[in-house]
């Protein structure tokens, strides 16, 4: 009896010492833990608003500095050019820049853009417009354009717009007046004198001492101040006691010539 008693407490201890050991290793076992490789530092991570990085895309997420600009605005698409319709007295002059730009504009070259007093009235975008005025028939007009950007880059040099407008259709011959010396009696020995007349637009004046002869049939013209509206000429052989008769007629640019005579005469006492 004694002997069964004693194989029971040996089993019993045996099986205390087992379950003593598996408790052991199920809570005071120790967590394996990773060794980094030699030579190879472990890497920090960033995290921003809940997004994990390492240090090489922290490097790819900053914002570029914008571009430094030091170029004035390009421009183009200047208008108008050529000729304006006939009675024009206003119109728009116009361009177009690469950028945003404030743009002025003067009638004199070479002046700053600071110096221009006239801004476009639609401008600071890069369509630029303004209305110009006072204008008249067979005159042209020239105005010169510089722009500054928003990064204050100012053009030196000047965009040229120029214009002209047209003459009206001209149908009518030149009007004739002041014409001398007529009815006038000068003195006795008088050998030569000057013969003129006016015109009211550029014209070419001839004369002959025959009434009715065409324009193209007069041989002796009349010469001109420059400005060819006033005609002149140069009568020599006079003699006292004679009078003498002058036809004139003229042509004007266009071609418009006169079909009736102004008389020019005097006498020789």
């Amino acid at each position: 009896m004694n002997s069964q008693k004693g194989q029971i407490q040996v089993v019993l201890f045996i099986l205390v010492i087992i379950a003593a050991v598996v408790l052991f290793f199920v809570f005071f076992k120790p967590t394996e833990k990773e060794t980094p490789e030699a030579g190879s530092p472990s890497k920090p991570v960033f995290q921003e608003e809940g997004v994990i990085s390492s240090p090489e895309e922290e490097e790819t997420q900053f914002s570029p500095n914008p571009v430094s600009d030091y170029d004035a605005p390009y421009r183009f698409n200047s208008q108008p050019s050529g000729d304006l319709p006939v009675a024009t007295r206003a119109t728009f002059i116009s361009l177009e820049t690469d950028e945003k730009a404030i743009c002025r504009y003067s009638d004199v070259s070479g002046m700053s853009y600071y110096s221009m007093n006239h801004v476009f009235s639609n401008t600071n975008s890069t369509f630029h417009s303004t209305q110009v005025t006072g204008f008249n028939e067979g005159k042209g007009y020239i105005y010169y354009i510089k722009c500054v950007d928003e990064y204050g880059n100012a053009n030196t040099d000047d965009l040229v717009v120029h214009f002209s407008v047209k003459e009206p259709d001209d149908f009518t011959p030149p009007v004739r007046s002041n014409q001398y010396p007529t009815g006038d009696v000068l003195p006795a020995g008088t050998t030569q004198t000057t013969i003129g007349i006016s015109t009211n637009e550029s014209a070419s004046c001839r004369y002959d001492t025959k009434q009715g002869i065409s324009y193209n049939s007069m041989s002796k013209s009349l010469a001109d101040d420059g400005t060819k509206k006033y005609h002149t000429a140069k009568i020599t052989g006079l003699s006292s006691g004679n009078s003498y008769n002058y036809f004139v007629r003229c042509k004007d640019l266009k071609g418009n010539v006169n079909t009736g005579d102004v008389m020019i005469y005097f006498t020789i006492e």
